[in-house]
């Protein structure tokens, strides 16, 4: 990295943001990410300012974590060793599994074992959660050498009684707070605020008439109960009076 030692890592965080999680047709995404101002060495160069970048995602295949994914696939396109700082734990996960799988194949190339970049997860990209963006991750990791990529957990939506209590930092709490708001815009950036209110409308407007029907069907099945419940009790009195009008023997 240019203007750096070898060794050295760039703290970014990164965020998702996705609207009306629960109702996919209205869903629009967003990701975000933050780079803290950066001071060279002496003689190195100049300071380089903070760096904040966004962008919008729609499809029906929304979903947080597919945001979150988003972001650090912008971190990964840096020309730079990174530690990204998510508040994701399903994504940072599963991209540590496939950093260490890096890692193995590494070693076994420079044992001049067999080639093998095979899909690491075992399971084929087209199948998994987000395949095709995961696909990219690995790719990525592959070509910049799993070693010039870490992550690490912060809290999201930290608070200063978090801060106070050590659950998180006041820089990680900037740095969250700083991505998510680069992940707002992200979503914001697809077709500007009225959208995203627009859809927040339709969504609720949809999950009232969702309940409003439910209460219909409540309201049938019960009506059908009471009817069952008065058929089976007229069946029950007439059988009665049928016996009651037979002649009794003897």
């Amino acid at each position: 990295m240019v203007n750096f030692d070898a060794g050295h890592f760039v703290g970014v965080y990164g965020d998702g943001s996705l609207t009306n999680p629960t109702c996919w047709w209205a869903a629009l995404g967003g990701f975000g990410t933050w780079m803290p101002k950066r001071n060279f060495e002496e003689g190195q160069g100049t300071t380089q300012e903070e760096k904040s970048t966004y962008g919008g995602a729609v499809g029906q295949t929304g979903s947080s974590t597919r945001m979150e994914l988003l972001a650090w696939l912008t971190v990964l396109a840096e020309p730079i060793r990174s530690i990204y700082a998510t508040d994701s734990a399903a994504m940072m996960g599963k991209a540590i599994k496939l950093i260490e799988a890096a890692k193995a194949y590494e070693n076994r190339r420079c044992t001049h074992s067999p080639r093998n970049e095979k899909n690491p997860i075992g399971k084929p990209w087209g199948l998994q959660a987000d395949g095709d963006l995961w696909e990219q991750a690995w790719l990525a990791i592959l070509r910049r050498g799993a070693a010039n990529q870490k992550l690490r957990k912060v809290k999201g939506h930290a608070t200063s009684e978090d801060v106070e209590a050590g659950r998180s930092t006041a820089e990680d709490r900037i740095g969250n707070d700083k991505s998510d708001t680069n992940a707002d815009k992200g979503v914001q950036s697809i077709a500007g605020d009225g959208l995203v209110k627009l859809a927040g409308w339709a969504a609720k407007r949809q999950a009232t008439y969702k309940k409003f029907i439910a209460r219909i069907h409540r309201f049938i099945a019960a009506i059908t109960t009471i009817e069952k419940e008065k058929r089976e009790r007229k069946q029950r009195i007439s059988v009665r009076q049928y016996w009651a009008t037979m002649p009794k023997s003897g």
